[in-house]
């Protein structure tokens, strides 16, 4: 990993995550995303920050895995911020 990118993740960390992780209907959306990721895969995901916003996978998943996650997470992240600005 970057320095840059190291530097974002420490940044990111202190002062965003409550926008993303706190709101109760935040939570509950990304709830949402990772149930259906679980009923897709057939099996339970570690749902973490820099998974979902960032695209970080940490766990050990195949290529077709990792393709329907990232589609997953980037349409998750356009629609949620859509929803956001619309309001």
């Amino acid at each position: 990993m970057s320095v840059c990118v190291s530097y974002f993740l420490v940044l990111w960390r202190n002062q965003n995550d409550h926008v993303w992780w706190k709101y109760r209907k935040t939570k509950e959306f990304w709830q949402r995303i990772q149930k259906w990721l679980e009923e897709m895969l057939g099996h339970k995901i570690e749902f973490k920050p820099e998974f979902s916003l960032l695209g970080i996978i940490t766990e050990k998943y195949n290529k077709e895995e990792i393709y329907l996650i990232i589609h997953v997470i980037m349409a998750a992240r356009l629609a949620f911020s859509q929803m956001w600005k619309n309001k």
